[in-house]
């Protein structure tokens, strides 16, 4: 019988196979058939879950699974000796495993079970706290270890609230930079440690950085250490197995704010590494195509970037209005975020730049003030500033800040001047985005002109300033 391309392939198999050894029990046919009928009945299943995620974030699971009506789902907390010395595979450690108590149990039903297809199911875990955990998926009770027909998979994921790129220099130096994983801002006084713990380490300055010496070839990683949060770093790519694989390249993106409103600029920021042998590696001049797109995947706005040299680029795209709000994305070729939009609400605070009746002198510090305050006249404490400098319309410089407790913040930048021999005179715009706590946002420009002295003279005719006798006031 010969099948054709849409049919039930495997179900009319399973019946052909059955009536095979039905009438001729004993021949090598009928074993042949009884083999092919417990390859297609067989179970089979695998998770695909994030080995790194965001506290408090949304944890994205796959599931590939073959005729399994139901799964048993559960979540464990895993101590940092069971993560790095444990076997799960082992007996004894499973079982004892399952006398902890679980932080989340629940049930998914694949769809087509009878098909004996493998299917793929989509789910997703409310976000945990910052620790190591492991998942667990069963086709039948987590309790039940005696079932034959039992199939069972885990997976181990990290919540943490950090990112660490490495790269090396002449010396055996290893420097670190450590990101904040929900919006990329570097960390202060994070504690990289060797694993022998044999060497003191400073701590990540204000960029994040720290570096050190790596005192032996002989201690592959070290951790990134921030209270109770901490983070694996691999320093070697190589452990006597052979040549070392190609490599993955993929990109983390950030963005300054989980929600968004319509005509609100997004402003993100990503990083290229390369993932080799469990090391993380940055990668500097890497051409990214970023892409954003709508609820339905529609291209609103692409632009090219260039990773700078320690491997990151940012830039910023405006959410159109009159759109599906949604799940928008930022997207590249190796990694995307997700972007929520949600409708506009009434504003309840506005942000303006004060006046100053000070100059702005190329080769000196220019200081720009602004405020937020509510519309109740109260100000906007301890909000997150997020501020870009640009000049003819090319952004030369971010930066964040907070305000006070009177809602004030400053912006400090100091412009140089590269031709000392031509006069010159440009205009500067800030542009201040202010989040409060409950994470409404507004912004405000301040134009800003900035030459080589504190006096500009302007005229429609020379003659009018130097030949006319009568006194003038210039200004």
């Amino acid at each position: 019988m010969k099948l054709k391309p849409g049919e039930d392939n495997l179900k009319v198999a399973v019946e052909l196979a059955e009536k095979s050894i039905n009438a001729f029990p004993n021949s090598s046919g009928a074993s042949y058939a009884l083999s092919l009928l417990q390859d297609i009945r067989a179970l089979s299943l695998d998770i695909a879950i994030r080995g790194y995620s965001i506290p408090g974030a949304p944890i994205d699971i796959v599931y590939t699974s073959k005729n399994i009506d139901t799964l048993y789902l559960t979540v464990y907390p895993l101590t940092i000796n069971e993560t790095q010395h444990v076997d799960i595979k082992k007996p004894i450690n499973y079982y004892q495993l399952l006398n902890k108590t679980p932080i989340k149990s629940w049930i998914r039903k694949p769809v087509s079970v009878d098909d004996y297809r493998i299917h793929m199911l989509k789910d997703s875990l409310d976000g945990l706290p910052i620790g190591d955990y492991i998942l667990i998926a069963q086709n039948r009770p987590i309790t039940d270890t005696l079932n034959q027909r039992l199939i069972n998979k885990f997976a181990m994921f990290k919540v943490s609230g950090m990112v660490v790129s490495r790269r090396s220099l002449p010396g055996k130096i290893n420097e670190f930079k450590v990101f904040e994983s929900r919006n990329g801002l570097p960390l202060k006084g994070v504690k990289i440690e060797d694993e022998r713990q044999s060497i003191v380490n400073p701590l990540t300055n204000a960029e994040g950085y720290s570096s050190i010496k790596q005192a032996s070839e002989n201690y592959n990683t070290a951790t990134a250490i921030l209270g109770r949060d901490s983070i694996p770093i691999f320093l070697n790519t190589s452990y006597g197995y052979g040549e070392d694989d190609e490599g993955e390249t993929k990109i983390l993106l950030f963005t300054d704010r989980p929600i968004y409103r319509p005509g609100q600029e997004v402003f993100y920021k990503g990083l290229v590494l390369m993932e080799k042998s469990g090391s993380n590696t940055i990668i500097a001049q890497q051409k990214v195509t970023v892409q954003f797109l709508d609820v339905n995947s529609n291209e609103l706005s692409k632009a090219e970037k260039i990773s700078n040299e320690y491997g990151s680029f940012s830039g910023s795209f405006t959410i159109p209005t009159g759109k599906l709000n949604g799940n928008f994305h930022i997207e590249t070729e190796f990694g995307q975020i997700e972007v929520r939009v949600e409708e506009y609400k009434r504003p309840t605070f506005e942000v303006k730049f004060l006046s100053s009746n000070e100059g702005y002198l190329y080769n000196d510090t220019v200081r720009v003030k602004g405020t937020a305050l509510s519309y109740a006249g109260y100000p906007i404490a301890n909000a997150a500033v997020k501020y870009t400098i640009s000049v003819s319309n090319r952004q030369i410089l971010d930066g964040m800040a907070t305000t006070d407790d009177e809602g004030i913040f400053q912006v400090a930048f100091f412009p140089l001047k590269k031709d000392e021999l031509a006069y010159r005179a440009n205009n500067y715009t800030v542009k201040a985005v202010v989040t409060d706590l409950a994470g409404e946002t507004r912004s405000a420009s301040k134009n800003l002109e900035l030459s080589d002295g504190g006096l500009t003279i302007s005229s429609s005719s020379y003659e009018e300033v130097l030949f006319i006798k009568k006194e003038k006031e210039v200004s």
